[in-house]
């Protein structure tokens, strides 16, 4: 019995040693692993430094699962004392990841070092992890209601957990209801992944509205980084939110595809946005670009002021503090460009104000700082798709979403709501008509929230 475990055993290692020796000798494969460091160095800098959480338990929970066959060879360590992350692969493949008060955590070669800057002014604006998490959460107000955030945490099959993190009920203008996992809390910066997008669109309606910006106007050459095209030339700032500019569908869900390697292998990710091709014409067909929204955060930082300190300073001064997003963070790429696709990170109490700015159609203590009627521009349907402008709507329901194949809209969901959604189980819900909005945080890697139940049980506790 024992030299039959011990002849498994050496047959799965050479297996696994062959596996790894043909991915190593492979250009693709090369690249895969190196992502896979990169991807690793960023989460867990991220994870540490921005929103102060467990490095192992984000490593264990997202990563881990989505690596596969070569989770076991992937080694990190985090150094507190100089804020940085590196990561290896198999041995051979090691990157890492410097945090900064201002940039948050970018990926870095040995030779990258951040620009001089007063990072003592900057500090106090919060980029940082929350160590110490001074709010409570709100008492639950029913018992209806705590069945709602029951099930929200339960875990029914334990193969596919849904690890939820945060979720919290926001009604009529105030919070009823939330419930954290342990280690997260009221003040907690979790990734909101894609709901980043939703948080671009408010960025780019209070450049609207300050004059700076003009949302219909194709944009100026010097966006894009090559010899520009003519289809290029029509590309505007609604384009790129509405996902209509004709840049191409960079999130496959392969660890090649475009948005991977514009994440986690360039230093400067605008460049690389406006180096790709567009495949159709501008205004003619709808593909996910989290590409478009980098280019977004390009021309925020350009009319902001053309740095890293003053675009960190506009998002906070004209958006997060009128707002009260005082715990939400938007990392930067090392040119200091916000990474307006993704890298967002933000506690459930900031976006559920942000959900409310946009009931108050861009109002906040009596100022507009959103352009009127930016609220229906953002649920206002994109040709014939379920997507308005940083936000999913409930338009298309008898469809799917290209190349996904997963349906637009939620189930059972009115037709005024319209929700920001991303990766791994982050959601912010708006519903209109019932001056309710729901969020939901977690690292759901297989995709199984339970999201549409959650949504039910709150909407009929809200009512009693």
């Amino acid at each position: 019995m024992l030299m039959s475990k011990i002849r498994r055993f050496v047959f799965a290692s050479v297996v696994a040693i062959a596996v790894v020796a043909a991915v190593v000798s492979s250009v693709a494969g090369i690249r895969a692993l190196r992502i896979a460091a990169a991807a690793t160095s960023k989460t867990l800098c991220s994870a540490t430094f921005v929103s102060g959480v467990s490095a192992d338990q984000v490593f264990q929970e997202e990563l881990h699962p989505q690596m596969r066959s070569i989770g076991w060879g992937v080694r990190y360590h985090v150094d507190r004392k100089r804020k940085r992350v590196v990561s290896r692969v198999l041995g051979l493949f090691t990157t890492r990841a410097l945090y900064h008060p201002v940039y948050g955590c970018v990926l870095a070669d040995n030779t990258f070092a951040f620009p001089e800057d007063d990072v003592g002014k900057l500090q106090s604006a919060g980029n940082g992890a929350d160590v110490h998490q001074g709010a409570v959460p709100l008492p639950l107000s029913s018992k209806k209601m705590k069945s709602a955030l029951d099930l929200a945490f339960s875990e029914p099959d334990p193969l596919r957990p849904r690890h939820t993190k945060a979720v919290l009920v926001w009604h009529k203008g105030g919070l009823v209801a939330e419930r954290y996992a342990p280690g997260y809390g009221p003040e907690t910066k979790i990734w909101a992944h894609s709901v980043t997008k939703s948080i671009a669109h408010a960025l780019t309606g209070v450049l609207v509205q300050k004059g700076l910006l003009e949302l219909n106007r194709p944009l100026q050459s010097s966006v894009w980084n090559v010899r520009v095209d003519e289809r290029k030339r029509a590309v505007t700032a609604d384009h790129l939110l509405r996902m209509t500019s004709g840049l191409p569908f960079d999130e496959t869900g392969s660890i090649f595809d475009l948005s991977h390697r514009m994440f986690f292998s360039t230093a400067d990710m605008a460049h690389f946005a406006g180096g790709l091709s567009l495949s159709s014409k501008p205004e003619t067909t709808w593909q996910y670009s989290n590409a478009g929204y980098v280019l977004l955060g390009r021309i925020a930082r350009d009319l902001s002021g053309g740095t890293a300190e003053s675009v960190f300073k506009f998002m906070k001064e004209e958006l997060f503090e009128p707002v009260g997003m005082h715990h939400t963070a938007i990392e930067l790429d090392s040119t200091g460009t916000p990474v307006l696709g993704s890298h967002a990170y933000a506690s459930a109490r900031d976006l559920a104000r942000l959900g409310q700015l946009y009931l108050d159609d861009g109002i906040v203590d009596g100022e507009q700082i959103l352009p009127p009627g930016w609220a229906a521009h953002a649920r206002a349907q994109t040709l014939d798709t379920g997507y308005g402008a940083g936000f999913w709507t409930m338009h298309a329901q008898d469809r799917t979403v290209p190349v996904w194949e997963t349906p637009w809209g939620l189930p059972g969901l009115p037709e005024a709501a319209y929700f920001g959604r991303g990766a791994l189980g982050q959601y912010l819900i708006v519903l209109p008509d019932e001056e309710l909005i729901i969020v939901r945080l977690g690292t759901s890697v297989h995709y199984g929230t339970g999201i549409d139940q959650l949504v039910s049980a709150v909407r009929e506790a809200v009512v009693q």
